[in-house]
């Protein structure tokens, strides 16, 4: 039985760039470990610091490889067959790990921030309402966040790139409406 297997062109031309990206993906993996250590060792004094970059890990352990993948597609030839199906699809695991980064660092924080103020005391009024002003405004900036994150991911397809530029500005007028300061009502 003889037969010659051979790829078919459009898969030879992928070697290279698939190369690459493997090459990538291994830097990637580098730099995460090597800079998991480093962060960890400046800040092993704050447990605070600590949360935040646990809640961080396992998110920025997915976005680091796809960032790196990015950056290999932006050197290939656009002739590549299925080069842009391609990188809409690595673009859009991109957006979903940097809004889920940026979640897990929205929650690492309001985690830390009432572990630091526990209700165990006896007088523990103040730490409640830090506690509830934490999850408030963790849920809306969370809210906020997966907002953008969906509206990013709507603008990479261009059937419905107004609806996701519609949806950023609006995260961005309801980001500004939050941000305004807003006066204290006391008795007097």
């Amino acid at each position: 039985m003889q037969g010659s297997h051979r790829l078919p062109e459009s898969s030879i031309e992928w070697l290279p760039v698939l190369g690459a990206a493997l090459v990538a993906i291994l830097l990637a993996e580098l730099v995460f470990r090597v800079g998991e250590r480093v962060l960890r060792r400046a800040l092993h004094h704050s447990k605070a610091a600590l949360t935040v970059l646990q809640a961080a890990r396992n998110p920025a352990h997915a976005a680091l490889p796809l960032f790196a993948v990015n950056l290999v597609w932006q050197d290939v030839p656009e002739a590549l067959p299925g080069l842009g199906t391609v990188q809409r699809l690595t673009t859009l695991l991109l957006i979903g790990a940097l809004t889920w980064l940026a979640l897990g660092i929205v929650s690492g924080f309001a985690r830390a921030v009432v572990e630091s103020h526990p209700v165990t005391l006896a007088d523990n009024l103040e730490a409640r309402r830090i506690q509830t002003q934490t999850r408030v405004l963790s849920r809306t900036v969370s809210g906020l966040v997966l907002v953008v994150g969906a509206s990013l991911a709507l603008i990479t397809f261009p059937a419905v790139r107004q609806i996701g530029t519609s949806l950023l500005a609006s995260a961005g007028l309801v980001g500004i409406v939050a941000g305004l300061p807003r006066g204290r009502c006391s008795a007097t």
